[in-house]
């Protein structure tokens, strides 16, 4: 069995759209998103969006799905532009979509894969699990029951 893992698309559709290129030509038995699909790219997220829900739904929402509720006053977050551009560009349904994915999944293939999914860490989708922190890790880990931890959020690759 072969499973695909994103994470922090950020509305990157021609990156997205690579990337599903590979998994096609590597015959991917499963795609898994950990969060993040949205913003950076306003013009391109209803279509991003749009592109996950055709090829997966085994997706998780990450810190930008929670926060994109909150930005509604484009004047009030500046700091925030691309997340309010890309408030604008989502629909109600888009909206709906985004506000009824989990937080967290546990994937069971088999008796053998058992997969706990999140976007930042177990306890936060706004938490980061860094390498350099072996002592929260070990916690963490300690705290979860499957055997495998995916976790987007940090924009690196890596194996613990």
């Amino acid at each position: 069995m072969k499973i695909a893992v994103l994470s922090d698309i950020h509305g990157n559709l021609t990156a997205l759209n690579s990337v599903l290129l590979d998994i096609e030509k590597e015959k991917i038995d499963h795609i898994i998103v950990l969060g993040d699909i949205i913003t950076d790219f306003p013009r391109d997220t209803k279509q991003t969006i749009e592109t996950i829900r055709s090829v997966t739904n085994l997706v998780i929402k990450g810190n930008r799905e929670i926060v994109i509720n909150g930005i509604e006053d484009g004047q009030k977050y500046k700091q925030f532009l691309t997340t309010y551009l890309t408030h604008k560009e989502l629909s109600a349904d888009d909206f709906k979509y985004i506000n009824s994915l989990p937080e967290q999944i546990t994937l069971k293939f088999n008796e053998d894969i058992i997969i706990r999914c999140v976007h930042g860490s177990p306890f936060s989708p706004f938490e980061h699990i860094l390498e350099n922190e072996n002592d929260k890790n070990n916690e963490t880990l300690k705290s979860i029951s499957e055997k495998i931890l995916l976790c987007g959020h940090t924009h690196k690759q890596r194996f613990v």
